[in-house]
């Protein structure tokens, strides 16, 4: 099994301050341990809806789009909460129901 990444101040101070140009310098790497943070800024709508937001939001998913591992994030990131909502009473009734025989 890999070492885990150790996640890169350089990477962190970036995101921090919203420096899109010290990002596109960091190797794939150094992003990896950000890439959840990453992802969900780049899918997510953003809060800014300026044509520098959005370009923002294009820069960073272009960033992310040579990492392999982004899709699987993405995966885990979407949830269809009526889906998931449903299944919850589901389960909730089923163990009422088996509480009360």
């Amino acid at each position: 099994m890999a070492a885990a990444a150790i996640p890169s101040s350089k990477v962190f101070y970036a995101l921090l301050a919203g420096d899109i140009k010290s990002l596109q310098q960091c190797t794939a790497d150094e992003l990896r341990p950000f890439l959840p943070c990453l992802t969900r800024i780049a899918l997510c709508q953003p809060l800014d809806m300026s044509e520098h937001g959005r370009r923002r939001q294009k820069e960073v998913l272009s960033l992310i789009a040579g990492i392999a591992e982004t899709n699987i994030v993405k995966e885990e990131l979407t949830v269809d909460f009526e889906e998931l909502r449903q299944d919850a009473q589901k389960r909730t009734s089923a163990v009422q129901e088996a509480g009360s025989r």
